[in-house]
């Protein structure tokens, strides 16, 4: 008898890191006009994160951060390998599936640019090197570690359909966009510009950065980010805008250890 050990992840808690995210609607909006998405890429060592946040002055903003969503949903979750032979190429290659899809979904739907738009905040994260490359459609914040860095494009992003009737429209788009890639990641938050909206009781800005995106008490909890959130609101810290986080936490080594799952098979 021959015994083989299979190591199986059956879950995203079983690879090397750990990944909490939180959507909330804000106090001055009817409708939560953000959306979120994370999965793992079946082919190579990738996680991908995902923020959209639709434009309060927008229709129907809540349907076009969702109808983002669903599309980069559509293209990340492909079986087929992504073009590219590193996180720029890999990256540019699913924005421009993403450019498409929105310009001919507009075109079959007969809709008008004030339908869709929202800002993206896309990150991909190469969980066996720690190296990460985030793309910015429009502002919000992401924290490096233990750095936060505020994107601010003064209240006026390059919405993806404003490149539509422009002849050479994607790569326009593509030049509109900021990118930041850093190394040695072992603590990652890509955020909508909501966060920077909490007020305390004063009604006087409070930063929660330090509290939800470095401080990694509760992290076992997959729930950490809403009962971080909890606890700030039982101290009258609140927010304004909808508040959407995703963070990436890598696992220490003797953790990844202990969360492999074995099979024992006999041949």
């Amino acid at each position: 008898m021959i015994y083989q050990t299979i190591l199986i992840f059956n879950s995203m808690e079983d690879y090397p890191f750990i990944v909490r995210n939180v959507l909330r609607k804000g106090s001055e909006h009817e409708h939560c006009e953000d959306s979120l998405l994370y999965t793992i890429d079946k082919n190579k060592p990738y996680l991908y994160l995902a923020i959209f946040d639709g434009c309060s002055n927008g229709i129907d903003s809540h349907f076009a951060s969702n109808l983002y969503k669903k599309i980069f949903k559509k293209i990340l979750v492909d079986p087929r390998e992504k073009d590219g032979n590193n996180l720029s190429e890999i990256t540019n290659f699913i924005l421009f599936e993403f450019f498409q899809e929105l310009y001919n979904i507009k075109r079959n739907l007969n809709l008008i640019d004030n339908e869709l738009l929202s800002t993206i905040v896309f990150a991909i994260i190469n969980y066996e090197t720690d190296e990460c490359l985030i793309t910015f459609s429009g502002d919000g914040l992401f924290c490096v570690n233990t750095t936060p860095i505020t994107v601010d494009v003064g209240n006026a992003p390059q919405y993806t359909p404003y490149f539509f009737s422009h002849i050479k429209g994607f790569y326009e788009f593509q030049h509109s966009l900021q990118s930041f890639g850093f190394e040695n990641i072992k603590n990652l938050s890509i955020c909508s510009d909501g966060i920077l909206t909490f007020y305390n009781i004063d009604r006087k800005k409070e930063d929660v950065v330090e509290r939800l995106l470095i401080d990694d008490t509760i992290q076992k909890s997959k729930a950490m980010l809403s009962r971080k959130v909890n606890m700030l609101s039982k101290e009258n810290i609140h927010y304004l805008d909808d508040l959407s986080i995703i963070r990436y936490i890598k696992k220490e080594v003797s953790e990844c250890i202990c969360s492999q799952n074995q099979e024992t098979s006999i041949t």
